[in-house]
């Protein structure tokens, strides 16, 4: 076995605690982020999930170091910046490549 397969065998532990959807919530709100319906943005993070929301969250940070949000930017901003790509992917694809279908419901 090469030195390098040697290294991918190895798993390192995961490190990370669980973070339930309701603090995931006060998460994007103590960054800025303004969430008027937290049982809906609860409800999305559990359909899309923290990390997919955060991809589009990008566009709205002051500062990507911190994660903090720019001024006036609404949990909506940013599900509507992903549902119009989401639309945008699948009208150039012409196939739904999102596996979330819950956007459109």
């Amino acid at each position: 076995m090469s030195p390098t397969n040697r290294n991918r065998s190895r798993k390192v532990p995961y490190q990370k605690l669980v973070t339930r959807f309701a603090e995931q919530v006060n998460l994007l709100e103590a960054r800025g982020l303004i969430i008027r319906d937290h049982a809906k943005a609860e409800f999305y993070l559990a359909q899309l999930n923290y990390y997919r929301v955060a991809a589009y969250c990008l566009p709205f940070e002051n500062d990507h170091a911190t994660h903090h949000f720019k001024a006036n930017t609404h949990f909506n901003d940013v599900l509507n910046f992903y549902v119009i790509l989401a639309y945008l992917m699948n009208t150039i694809c012409g196939e739904n490549h999102w596996k979330n279908r819950a956007i459109w419901q």
